[in-house]
């Protein structure tokens, strides 16, 4: 994480102590959000209106989005209840299976 976010622009790291497991969530200055698990894996990713890191996007999902929607990126990425989301600039979500295979556009 450290070669896409700079620890100095972060404003707080909350924990939030689940019944499983522990989440931290790191705001920055700038509104960009990240959030992890204990064993340090990524949970959610906002960049807000910036582009997330392609390193922090998988290599399918990243080909989906460029394949169809040419001018767009992702904004936000992360785990969702039975996958995956991506969020667009174009304000679109997308859904995928734990596979990283596309399922369907959310509203």
């Amino acid at each position: 994480m450290a070669a896409h976010f700079d620890a100095a622009q972060i404003a707080y790291v909350l924990l939030d102590k689940g019944l499983f497991d522990d989440e931290y969530e790191v705001r920055f200055n700038d509104g960009r959000t990240i959030e992890f698990n204990k064993a340090c894996e990524l949970q959610k990713v906002d960049c807000k209106l910036t582009e997330v890191p392609s390193a922090l996007v998988p290599e399918p999902v990243q080909a989906y989005v460029k394949a169809s929607f040419p001018n767009a990126f992702i904004t936000e990425w992360g785990k969702d209840d039975r996958g995956y989301k991506a969020e667009l600039n174009n304000g679109l979500d997308l859904k995928f299976n734990s596979k990283l295979e596309f399922i369907r556009i959310d509203d």
